[in-house]
């Protein structure tokens, strides 16, 4: 992630390899796919729709190749699992929740309600009416139970309590949900 002009590296995700030597087993998917005897659906590239949903400010990516840094802030690697039609899991939202809500709404051919959101929103820093414009269409999404976690911020979690009461649980490591 480039702050100014200072890029602040995380540490490497293994490669494929290792994961395979450490016992893993990698599939590689770019579409859409359902794993588990189709338990669970993991969405492909998430279009992104709205105007206000860009991905990551200053996200960049190294390129082991040309052993330089580049600007990745679509983050168009990033999926949102799908359980038991429709409770959607995201990891951060790069691609934006509202982005992901609405692609697993149509993955089904908007013929499921959407029961719950889980997951970062990545709101924390975000502006204030991207914010705003992100709880106005969570809202139009209807889902009966929304669960920010880590990253969606404490504004976000009070304007989506504010806009939608009783809708928001908040939501933290080693919680367990039932649905």
């Amino acid at each position: 992630m480039a702050i100014g002009n200072n890029i602040i590296s995380l540490q490497a995700d293994p490669s494929f390899e290792e994961l395979e030597a450490a016992g893993g087993v990698v599939q590689k998917h770019a579409d859409a796919h359902t794993v588990l005897d189709d338990l669970f659906f993991i969405s492909g590239e998430i279009p992104r729709r709205t105007g206000y949903e860009h991905g990551l400010k200053g996200g960049m990516r190294f390129d082991a190749e040309e052993k330089d840094w580049f600007s990745d802030e679509g983050i168009a690697d990033e999926r949102f699992l799908m359980y038991k039609g429709i409770i959607m899991f995201t990891a951060c939202s790069h691609a934006g929740v509202v982005n992901c809500a609405q692609h697993a709404v149509d993955s089904l051919d908007g013929e499921v309600p959407l029961h719950a959101i889980v997951g970062g929103f990545h709101l924390a820093t975000s502006e204030t009416s991207q914010m705003e414009s992100t709880v106005r269409d969570l809202k139009r999404l209807d889902p009966a139970v929304i669960l920010p976690g880590h990253c969606s911020g404490w504004r976000a979690k009070f304007a989506i309590e504010r806009s939608m009461p009783g809708a928001m649980v908040p939501c933290s490591v080693g919680m367990r949900i039932k649905f």
